[in-house]
């Protein structure tokens, strides 16, 4: 990303599930007009199979964003955003973004579809968290002091059970430490401990992610801090 041609932005996350609190995850986002002529290249050297490779080349023209992170310790992900959507999947409309992740050195690739949730069917996406995380959820949705027609919402579509809801926040302008008490419920959900939190709770919240992964495992992920950073920077 140091070759972008327009400023670069910094998100961190942190995930809470029954494997405690996950943090290091990060995103960097540029305009998919600034992005580099190197970044094809760079996704084949960090084991990007080709086949995904081509799927981001085909979907850059027209893109508004490109996103590229690392979550889990070694896995890591690409996204690509497009204002008005790709191809519609059946009849569940189009996706607004698609995510591709993967470990080195694996030819598995997880592929993800980012599908706008419309004002009039949030309450019932809002009931499909998984219930264990419902009270979180509610606690959060106070704590926002919002209304499910004003929300901005993704349903995150993966393979096997991993489906997630993600909720934009950054419009509130609440920080994690407003949400506190919110995470701490579903930290006691999830049995995690949240003792490395404290670093976090000045942080402006961005997105708060409740899903279950894979496995069926439930987790929580909350993404803060953002800022923009001089390509340079990143050399």
């Amino acid at each position: 990303m140091a070759g972008s041609a327009a400023p670069v932005l910094l998100e961190r996350s942190f995930r809470l599930s029954a494997a405690g609190l996950a943090d290091g995850r990060f995103l960097l986002s540029v305009a998919a007009t600034a992005a580099p002529p190197e970044l094809l290249p760079a996704l084949a050297a960090l084991g990007l199979p080709e086949a995904p490779r081509e799927s981001i080349r085909a979907a850059l023209p027209g893109a508004a964003m490109l996103h590229l992170g690392i979550e889990a310790g070694d896995v890591l992900k690409a996204y690509v955003e497009r204002p008005d959507g790709f191809a519609p999947d059946g009849g569940a409309g189009p996706p607004l973004h698609r995510a591709w992740k993967w470990r080195p050195g694996s030819d598995a690739v997880a592929m993800d579809r980012y599908m706008l949730v419309p004002p009039h069917q949030a309450r019932e996406r809002l009931m499909q968290v998984p219930a264990p995380l419902q009270p979180a959820l509610w606690a959060a949705m106070a704590a926002l002091e919002a209304k499910p027609g004003w929300l901005f919402l993704l349903d995150v579509l993966g393979a096997g059970t991993r489906r997630s809801l993600d909720i934009r926040c950054y419009d509130f302008e609440r920080s994690i430490g407003d949400l506190a008490g919110a995470i701490g419920t579903a930290a006691l959900a999830l049995g995690c401990d949240t003792a490395g939190l404290g670093p976090h709770l000045a942080e402006q919240l961005g997105h708060l992610a409740f899903g279950s992964d894979a496995t069926g495992g439930l987790f929580l992920t909350v993404y803060a801090g953002a800022e923009r950073c001089d390509p340079g920077m990143l050399a």
